[in-house]
């Protein structure tokens, strides 16, 4: 069986922040196409690698722009689970603005052989 897609597609792909600003423009642009979109992901990488209060700004950005906006989810990697607190992720959680909503766990293992087209869970 080949390699899972997901791992795949970002083999080439080296993992780097975007300038905040880029996301802020990003976001703003998506409102002015799609101004009643109620979910949102945040795509392109691990968003929880981010500093909370990065991701505060961009949980705000979001409820400032899709006033009707319901949900926010995100990939996510164990270990930038593990790496927050429990009081950030509560933070990020229970918010009265947007909140994340949700994030699809990715496992991978390290080797061929049991990497069977890697393991999605999800969390709410």
């Amino acid at each position: 069986m080949a390699g899972c897609s997901f791992c795949s597609m970002y083999r080439e792909k080296q993992y780097s922040q975007r300038r905040p600003d880029a996301v802020l423009e990003d976001i703003r642009r998506a409102a002015r196409s799609q101004p009643e979109a109620r979910r949102f992901f945040l795509a392109d990488g691990d968003a929880l690698s981010l500093p909370t209060a990065r991701l505060r700004v961009i949980l705000g950005e979001l409820a400032t722009a899709f006033p009707k906006l319901s949900r926010v989810s995100c990939y996510a990697t164990p270990a930038n689970i593990l790496n927050k607190s429990v009081e950030e992720l509560v933070l990020l959680k229970e918010r009265a603005e947007p909140t994340l909503s949700g994030y699809r766990i990715r496992f991978k293992s390290d080797t061929e052989k049991n990497h069977q087209g890697g393991e999605s869970a999800r969390h709410r």
